[in-house]
């Protein structure tokens, strides 16, 4: 997941150099919605499943596992998309 945020930071950087990649927004709000990677029309990455999360305490005694996690709503402008979605955790 670590790998993932920081190829989305490189990609939004202004500073980055090389091949002019893209953040797109795809699917719909019945299958969700996520980010694909473009060089300029050619796609190159998409990925259904946004993120798959462990989130847990700090002495590891709860551990909750969210499993390909889904936008179900965005919002988006010419530098940024963020992807939304309430999620409970019991």
């Amino acid at each position: 997941m670590v790998f993932l945020y920081s190829l989305l930071i490189l990609l939004i950087s202004p500073d980055v150099t090389g091949q002019p990649l893209m953040l797109k927004l795809a699917g719909d709000a019945q299958a969700g919605f996520h980010v694909d990677i473009y060089s300029g029309s050619q796609l190159l990455v998409t990925n259904t499943e946004e993120f798959s999360l462990q989130l847990f305490n700090n002495d590891l005694s709860t551990v909750a596992n969210i499993a390909q996690w889904k936008a179900a709503s965005f919002t988006n402008n010419k530098q940024s998309i963020t992807l939304k979605k309430d999620s409970y955790i019991k």
